[in-house]
Formats: C-alpha cells, sequence, structure tokens
C-alpha cells in the first residue's frame, strides 16, 4: 500500500491519524487471503448486464455502486467527493442514505473552496492516481524510444528502466501570475524595518500559492495520464492530451521563437504570450493588454507576421533570461 497522507493532514511520524490506512474489515480480508484462508473459485470479473436488464430490487444497489465505484474515497482531508463528516454514523439512516435533516450546503460546506486551490497543494502523497505528482511525457516517450530501438525493442528489457526522466504534471501553472503587494496592517511599536518584513513574508507566501488561483484558469490545459504499449509490448503510464506549448520555460520559448519556421503552430501561442506577458516600459509588472505592435501583427501574414513576432515576443523573452526580473 503507497504511504499516504489521511484524513488528519500530512503524513507525521508518530501519529497514525495522519496516514492512510486499510479499514479494520479490509484488513481482515487481505489477512485471510495471504493466510490461504479463502476458496480459490474465482472465474474473473462477469460481464456488467444492462441497468435495464436488473431485477427492479437490484437496480438502487446498481446506482449506488455505479456513483461510488469510480470515487476516490479516502483520505477526507478534506477530500474530493465528500469531507470527514462521511465516517460519521449519525449521518446515516442506512447505508448509502443521509439523514433527511440535513440543509443546503451541509455536505460540502467544508470542502475546499475553489477545488482547484486544494488540487493544486495537494501533492507528493495525496490521492496520486486523481493527482499525479510528476510524469513521464509524450516527447521524452518518443525520444527514449527512438534513442534505445535496440533496447525497446527486447521483450526482456524493462521500459521504466529508461524513462526515469520525470516533469512536473502541473508545469507551467504558477507562471506569470501578478501577486500584487499586499496590505498589512501596522502594529503598534514595530518599526518600519519590521513591518516591511512582515510585508515581503506576506508577499512570498502568497507567491509561492500563485499556483492556486492558476489551476482555476488553466486546469483545462493539462494533461492526462493513460497506458501506452511500449515497442517490445510492455505497458507505461504517459502523460498524454496536454496542451502542447503550455508551461514551457522560457528558454524554449526563445528557442521556438528563433527557428519560427520549424513550429508553425506556435504562431498563436506567440501572439498570446505577446498580448498576455508584454510589459509597460518603465513598469516593473507585465501588464494585460497587447501593444501596438502585437495588434499590427493581427492583420499581417506569412514573413511578415513571423518577423514581427521574433522581434516582440522574442525580445521581451530575451530581457527575462538576461537579467533577473523586478519583484511583482
Amino acid at each position: 500500500m503507497p504511504q499516504l497522507s489521511g484524513d488528519e493532514g500530512d503524513q507525521t511520524e508518530q501519529d497514525p491519524t495522519t496516514w492512510l490506512t486499510l479499514l479494520p474489515s479490509q484488513y481482515d480480508k487481505l489477512r485471510r487471503w495471504a493466510d490461504g484462508d479463502f476458496d480459490a473459485d474465482w472465474p474473473g470479473s462477469p460481464l456488467t448486464p444492462a441497468f435495464k436488464d436488473l431485477p427492479i430490487k437490484d437496480q438502487p444497489a446498481a446506482l449506488n455502486r455505479a456513483a461510488l465505484e469510480h470515487s476516490v474515497g479516502g483520505p477526507f482531508f478534506p477530500g474530493i467527493e465528500m469531507t470527514y463528516i462521511s465516517r460519521d454514523p449519525d449521518l446515516y439512516v442506512e447505508p448509502f442514505r443521509l439523514v433527511p435533516n440535513l440543509g443546503p450546503g451541509d455536505i460540502t460546506k467544508r470542502m475546499a473552496v475553489p477545488w482547484q486551490a486544494d488540487f493544486y497543494q495537494c501533492n507528493t502523497h495525496w490521492w496520486p492516481a486523481q493527482r499525479p505528482d510528476d510524469v513521464v511525457t509524450e516527447n521524452q516517450f518518443a525520444a527514449v524510444f527512438k534513442a534505445f530501438e535496440a533496447e525497446a525493442d527486447n521483450p526482456d528489457s524493462d521500459p521504466a528502466a529508461m524513462l526515469f526522466n520525470r516533469e512536473s504534471w502541473a508545469r507551467g501553472v504558477e507562471k506569470n501570475i501578478v501577486v500584487p503587494q499586499p496590505e498589512v496592517p501596522d502594529i503598534p511599536g514595530e518599526t518600519p524595518e519590521q513591518h516591511q518584513q512582515r510585508v515581503q513574508d506576506e508577499w512570498d507566501r502568497r507567491r509561492a500559492l500563485a499556483g492556486d488561483d492558476g489551476l482555476v484558469e488553466r486546469w483545462s490545459r493539462l494533461g492526462f495520464v493513460l497506458p501506452k504499449t511500449t515497442p517490445n509490448g510492455r505497458t507505461v503510464l504517459v502523460e498524454t492530451e496536454r496542451e502542447r506549448y503550455f508551461g514551457l520555460s522560457d528558454r524554449e520559448y526563445f528557442y521556438i521563437m528563433m527557428n519560427l519556421d520549424a513550429y508553425p503552430d506556435f504562431t498563436p501561442t506567440a501572439k498570446a504570450l505577446g498580448r498576455t506577458s508584454w510589459p509597460r516600459p518603465g513598469a516593473s509588472n507585465p501588464i494585460r493588454t497587447c501593444p501596438t505592435s502585437c495588434a499590427i501583427s493581427n492583420t499581417l501574414h506569412g514573413r511578415s507576421m513571423r518577423i514581427l513576432i521574433k522581434s516582440t515576443t522574442a525580445s521581451w523573452l530575451m530581457r527575462k533570461l538576461i537579467r533577473p526580473q523586478t519583484p511583482m
């Protein structure tokens, strides 16, 4: 069983409530299986009948199972479908049936709002099947098996041994998020330096959480992790369907801009970069408007457009590469 955090927070040594555990009934079934205390008569998963073909008396249970079978369940901190109150027996009148005196929002009021903020922060020890941490990208998958064709075709080779590089699944979510300087009230008796340090500490804290807001707008641009067959017939899990140019580093964007003819489908992304990230002359923060040159580029085509995009977005990227950004 993977070592995951539990219902009472991030996993902490000597505190069992912070580790995801099996229910006593689940553990007992596994113990009996390990001890050989079972009948080896499992014929395989039966075909699921159509709902309309089920007897009426079995249809409620089938609806319960359909809703619950693909749910995440624990840990409940705060959880994905439901939070820790799901463990309270007083919440139910019978299995899977809630008490009738609940008000609107009573079930969900302890959940994360927005859900993307909690989803972004919950990594490393939380829900790995639903919220990937580090992934094998499609580019890496293709490049590795192209570079190691002999090993890739060997039926005895282990593809996982070749696919050891990983990238963050949420890469790029936190980029170009403008975090304004917070207003921090003065504390009587503190020095200006102490107040400024508190402002800076709060600013740093908010910057570190910029991905919370970023995921609200950008979650649909991230990828899915799906099984992919290797040349030797093995199966590995690979990130797919991610927006191609989303979340690249500044150096990667700059390389593409300098080789735009090799990336003809990058033009819309280049114009978007110009619109959303172009710094106003003399200002420290990027603004959300398109400069005149970018607006003009909307009316140009072919070679003229490529030259203009290079001279706008690429020049901004170069400035970012050769000197540190002024703190936002």
